[in-house]
């Protein structure tokens, strides 16, 4: 895989966890998380303000127990807009920097081979 260099803006990101792999398949924690997420933003009525839609997996899997890996599912939203966190919501900040960006087309059980 070849990967896309980008100098990206810091990124305010809303966003909701779920842990689990099974197989290297992350698609019931990213299914519960983005169920969470999706949730959050219809009783806010905040899908026109989406810019960008994210899938975090930020723990290594030679480190971290399968069941406990994370899989966060975040939105950013659109400048001025600042909705609640709760306690299934929370924010982030991704710093501003370059970063490596990998496209993964498929399903969620061949994530792993992108990561």
């Amino acid at each position: 895989m070849n990967p896309e260099i980008r100098d990206l803006p810091e990124m305010t990101v809303h966003y909701a966890t779920a842990r689990g792999s099974i197989n290297q398949d992350f698609t019931l924690a990213a299914n519960k998380a983005f169920e969470v997420l999706c949730t959050y933003v219809e009783k806010n009525r905040l899908g026109p303000h989406i810019r960008l839609c994210l899938g975090i997996s930020p723990d290594d899997p030679d480190i971290i127990p399968v069941d406990q890996l994370r899989y966060e599912a975040g939105f950013v939203f659109k400048t001025g807009i600042n909705p609640p966190t709760t306690a299934d919501v929370k924010i982030k900040v991704i710093p501003a920097g370059r970063y490596a960006g990998f496209l993964h087309q498929g399903p969620y059980s061949t994530l792993w081979q992108a990561w």
